[in-house]
């Protein structure tokens, strides 16, 4: 599982790097985001490193006005599920949004379509499993 700062699945997003290797792939995640999202994104932009790779490796798609990355980066933390705070101001629209739109289209959309566009981005989900991992082992 890779797991970007703020918690969204970079392994299943279809951005990501290793899911973005034939044209196919690239057209299929512009379709969807703008579908879903109305993120209007060309498919030859699409091809992400993830937040977690240094800016000397490549493209990233991702959002250059991000506040997460630097402020878990200053903190010295891997994730927002090591913050405290956490959902704190910054993070907090940002799941609620992706909430929002993940009800909007509930039980509309096709569970493998959900599974693409929705899945890797419920960083709430993702957030909480990984705190519960963490306390599970420092209990151990």
């Amino acid at each position: 599982m890779m797991v970007a700062r703020c918690g969204f699945r970079c392994d299943l997003c279809p951005a990501y790097k290793d899911n973005t290797e034939t044209p196919e792939a690239r057209d299929k995640a512009s379709a969807g985001w703008s579908k879903y999202f109305g993120a209007e994104v060309p498919p030859d932009k699409i091809r992400c490193r993830g937040c977690l790779a240094h800016a000397s490796e490549g493209f990233h798609f991702h959002d250059p006005n991000c506040p997460i990355r630097p402020c878990v980066r200053k903190k010295g933390l891997d994730t927002c599920a090591s913050c405290g705070e956490c959902p704190c101001d910054k993070l907090e629209p940002r799941l609620a949004g992706f909430e929002e739109t993940a009800e909007r289209f509930r039980g509309d959309i096709p569970q493998q379509e959900y599974d693409e566009f929705f899945t890797p981005y419920d960083a709430r989900k993702t957030l909480d499993e990984l705190r519960r991992k963490a306390l599970k082992k420092q209990r151990d």
